[in-house]
């Protein structure tokens, strides 16, 4: 018993031993770090071997205790736009599911917001941006992202600062991205954020690349300096649209006048606003809106003086901008009450709303029928009607109108009238269309059957009867035309190329190159001619193909 326990002491003793060297052992080479904590990869982020693994590792634990370091390496390796990505990526929330499929095992209830740890490097990003870094502009293109998701009002100045710093070429997509997060602010950010973009709404934009001379040496940097403002403004129009800022009204009712190229975005955020923009468009249509008049006065916009604006006055032409944005908006708005604004529009001359390339517009009238037709108001209905079944109205004014008819008419009235304009072969076609169009939309009765069906087997017949007459002689004609320019452009190439060669021939005599220049230029007058015939036999068919699918149309 006493060997026993004396080789038992002994065995103890030596196994005592063993963990003691082991345990010095451990103590000189170190405690190996935890692979699962975030201090462990953070303490790795200023060895360059290292770092970018570090990244990767932390974005993976998704462990905001993160953000500091990461954040300082970001200050320290120039800003690289991948950094600070992980830094928003901890910083946001996450549920209990969104958590589950990252597989972050240390929040199984989710994660929290960490936003004020980020939020300082967010705003270094934007404030210390360098148009010359393309790492720091990535940088702040992210920064002002997060911000304006993360609707982080203690960021906002600064976001606000950076919008409204000078456009340059480099910098340009960074501040959009700013300005657009700017229409992310609701409750106590918002007027802030509406102001912000009111003014850079109102800014002069710079002068037009279109009124350059072509051969302007600076026309190159006048057309980057006005892309760069067309990017800006339409982005700041758009936010105030997201923002639903009624306040901003009078800035962007101006807006459409001063810089009418982005009109399809000042309408959407006219129409987002709501209905205290009627009373600004109202002001507008009744000539009553004294800031609106004052920059058609200032700027002549009433009248178109050539693209570059340099032809004189005398050649200058009226154009209907003012009524024409307007009655679009206003029938965008559905507002009952502007209806006798856009009848007494219509008592004005038709002119075009803007030229383009020195080619017209649609008028003020088109724009005061379209809105007519989707506000849908009785009261529209004898106005209309008086322009459609007037015969020495402009067809264009008829066409409107009786389009438009349809949709504002409580009875069925005027379908004598639609009848005869329908069944007369002396109306224009395009009339005719429109009218059988309205005539059917007002039909409430079977009655009305039986002439819709006379009229189709009449126009059926009569399409008919002009489908064979285009396809017959006109266009057997047209094809013998055509076939003969083919023959003719392919002589005269011949020529062309044999001319050249025999110019190229040093042994070619005077006499063979005086007769390929005759071959060449009689070639090329028999192509001249072909061309001009083909034109002829072509417009003869086409007038009576274009009859033949008018009484087409009418029948359908």
């Amino acid at each position: 018993m006493g060997k026993d326990l004396s080789h038992m002491r002994r065995r103890l003793h030596r196994v005592a031993s063993l963990g003691a060297l082991l345990v010095a052992v451990a103590a000189l080479a170190g405690c190996p770090d935890n692979p699962f904590s975030p201090e462990t990869w953070a303490k790795k982020l200023d060895d360059p071997r290292e770092f970018d693994r570090a990244v990767d590792k932390l974005e993976n634990l998704g462990n905001p205790k993160a953000i500091r370091a990461l954040g300082e390496a970001w200050l320290k390796q120039a800003r690289p736009p991948r950094v600070l990505q992980v830094i928003i990526e901890l910083a946001r929330p996450l549920d209990k599911d969104e958590a589950a499929k990252k597989f972050l095992s240390d929040f199984p209830d989710g994660r929290k917001a960490s936003w004020d740890a980020a939020l300082p490097f967010l705003i270094a990003a934007l404030k210390d941006a360098d148009e010359n870094n393309p790492r720091s502009v990535d940088s702040a293109v992210k920064a002002a992202d997060a911000i304006g998701d993360a609707g982080l009002e203690d960021g906002l100045d600064t976001l606000i600062e950076f919008a409204q710093r000078p456009a340059t070429k480099k910098l340009v997509d960074a501040q959009v991205t700013a300005v657009r997060a700017l229409g992310s602010f609701g409750g106590a950010g918002k007027g802030r954020a509406i102001s912000a973009l009111m003014k850079l709404v109102e800014q002069e934009p710079p002068p037009n690349p279109r009124t350059a001379p072509r051969d302007a040496e600076n026309r190159r940097s006048m057309e980057e300096a006005y892309a760069r403002y067309f990017k800006l403004t339409g982005a700041a129009i758009n936010s105030l649209g997201a923002l639903r800022a009624s306040e901003a009204a009078k800035v962007l009712v101006l807006s459409i006048y001063r810089t009418p190229e982005l009109f399809g975005q000042v309408r959407r955020a006219l129409v987002a606003s709501g209905s205290g923009v009627i009373g600004e468009l109202r002001k507008v249509i009744q000539g009553k809106h004294a800031e609106v008049n004052q920059l058609f006065a200032d700027k002549k916009l009433d009248k178109y003086c050539g693209d570059r604006g340099d032809l004189p006055p005398d050649q200058c032409v009226k154009v209907s901008a003012k009524q024409f944005y307007a009655a679009v908006v206003l029938g965008d708005l559905y507002d009952i009450g502007a209806v006798p604004d856009l009848l007494a529009v219509l008592k004005d001359a038709p002119l075009p709303a803007y030229y383009f390339d020195e080619q017209p517009s649609g008028t003020q009238h088109g724009a005061v029928f379209d809105a007519l037709r989707k506000i849908g108001a009785a009261e529209a209905a004898e106005p209309l009607r008086a322009i459609w079944s007037d015969d020495k109205a402009e067809l264009s004014a008829r066409l409107g109108a009786v389009s438009a008819y349809a949709f504002v008419a409580r009875d069925t009235s005027a379908l004598d009238r639609l009848s005869k304009i329908i069944e007369d072969n002396n109306e224009n076609g395009d009339l005719r269309l429109e009218a059988a169009t309205t005539y059917s939309r007002l039909a409430t009765s079977t009655s009305a059957i039986p002439l819709m069906q006379q009229m189709a087997a009449k126009y059926g017949k009569e399409s008919a009867e002009d489908r064979a007459k285009a396809d017959g002689e006109p266009k057997k004609a047209m094809d013998r035309a055509n076939e003969a320019v083919k023959q003719a452009r392919k002589l005269r190439e011949e020529a062309k190329v044999n001319l050249e060669k025999i110019s190229r021939d040093p042994n070619a005599t005077a006499d063979q190159i005086r007769q390929a220049t005759e071959v060449a230029a009689k070639q090329e007058e028999a192509s001249k001619a072909a061309d001009k015939k083909a034109k002829e036999d072509g417009a003869k068919f086409r007038a009576l193909d274009r009859t033949a699918k008018q009484h087409h149309g009418i029948q359908r």
